[in-house]
């Protein structure tokens, strides 16, 4: 939770956040900006989406790979607390907790407003194609290479690659896309309008450099 003393901003001006229950959320989407920056950067220098394996961590895929993880770590987090604020903690934890990330961004919203997110929404949209990134990250799975097959076989891997990718440099328009529609559905919200932010904005910055630790 981001504390809001000695900050102009109107959003964190008089404890405005303050109703936000403690959660990692914006934590996560720090090691997401990061990534998302250097994966940037690496594609601008070199042109290319990869180097060697060994240095898998430097490379533009392996930036990605951070950037979907953490976005969409970051995402689901973000509407647990907002349904465990809104709808409370039991009813969340009977009916939402086990609901798919994306559903619960189409519920949620609807049950605490009475109005929902449509499900062609761009941001709804950008984040199916984020949690199926995320899930060829996390899930991935070792090819027994077939000599005969290994032309499909490098395709496919490659198709996943680049999925993930785009997955990633996307990442930050369904985070400001979820968190503006949300913040028309719900103009009170906070936390949306924080996600609305770019992250390279002061607010985002405001709430880093405190560490998102309570007021004392």
């Amino acid at each position: 939770m981001c504390g809001s003393q000695g900050s102009g901003d109107p959003l964190l001006r008089g404890g405005s956040l303050s109703n936000i229950i403690y959660t990692p959320f914006l934590n996560y989407l720090r090691i997401a900006a990061d990534a998302h920056s250097k994966l940037i950067e690496h594609m601008e220098s070199t042109g290319r989406t990869q180097l060697s394996s060994d240095s898998y961590e430097k490379t533009a895929e392996g930036q990605a790979s951070v950037v979907v993880l953490f976005a969409t770590v970051a995402l689901e987090c973000y509407i647990h607390n907002y349904a465990t604020r809104k709808l409370g903690e039991r009813f969340t934890k009977k009916y939402i907790e086990s609901m798919r990330h994306q559903t619960k961004w189409l519920v949620v919203p609807k049950l605490a407003t009475g109005k929902e997110i449509r499900r062609d929404h761009r941001s709804v949209v950008l984040l199916g194609k984020l949690i199926a990134a995320r899930n060829c990250v996390a899930h991935a799975k070792a090819v027994n290479v077939d000599p005969e097959r290994w032309i499909s076989q490098r395709d496919r891997i490659a198709a996943e690659n680049r999925s993930v990718v785009e997955a990633a440099l996307s990442a930050f328009n369904c985070v400001g896309e979820l968190g503006a529609v949300l913040a028309e559905l719900d103009p009170d919200e906070p936390g949306a309008k924080l996600l609305a932010q770019d992250p390279g904005s002061d607010l985002y910055f405001w709430c880093f450099a405190r560490g998102f630790a309570p007021d004392a």
